[in-house]
This record gives structure tokens, C-alpha cells and sequence, in this order.
């Protein structure tokens, strides 16, 4: 896919980043997200604001809720909160994925 405008740009960001975060980055901490946030401002559609925000919270949820409802890193906690942080975000990745792939 080519870049053609500041749209195209900005998906191609946003996508390339969200690749990395879901197949690429060993170890994730929330903050990773941060660069994304100035991003989804910029793009034109509801589809990349929708995610970024989602993953933002979710990851939010999916590290500090779960484990200070249980004050653990055990296996089975680390498991929830996988499946809490990266779970909704890979779910509207797949529904939207025409829209951030320029």
C-alpha cells in the first residue's frame, strides 16, 4: 500500500504501530500506547479514534483492575488480564481493518 496523503499517512502510522503492539512488542505496558492518542486525533475516521481509545482502556482495565482485584501476577491473573487488554482491541482491529490499512 502507498502513502498518497496526510490521511493515508496517519492510518499507515496507526496500523504499523498497532501490528507492532499486537505481534511484535515481548513484554506491554499501557503507556505504550501514549504516541497513539495525538494520532487517532488526526485520523479522519471513527474507526481508528474507536480503537485506540478502546485498546487505551482496555489496557488500563485489563492491567490495574485485574490485579489490584486480586493483588496477584499469578498465571491464571496474567491470563485475565491478557485476554481483558488485548481481546476487544484485536476484535475491532479485525472489524476495521480496510479502514486503517491505506
Amino acid at each position: 500500500a502507498r502513502v498518497r496523503d496526510h490521511t493515508s499517512l496517519v492510518r499507515a502510522l496507526i496500523g504499523s504501530y498497532l501490528a507492532f503492539l499486537f505481534l511484535g512488542a515481548a513484554w506491554f505496558q499501557p503507556w505504550y500506547l501514549i504516541p497513539l492518542l495525538p494520532l487517532s486525533l488526526l485520523a479522519d475516521d471513527r474507526s481508528a479514534r474507536t480503537l485506540v481509545l478502546g485498546f487505551s482502556g482496555s489496557a488500563v482495565v485489563g492491567l490495574y483492575a485485574v490485579y489490584f482485584a486480586t493483588y496477584s501476577f499469578a498465571p491464571p491473573q496474567l491470563t485475565v488480564m491478557t485476554l481483558i487488554t488485548f481481546g476487544p482491541p484485536v476484535a475491532l482491529a479485525w472489524r476495521h481493518r480496510r479502514s486503517l490499512v491505506p
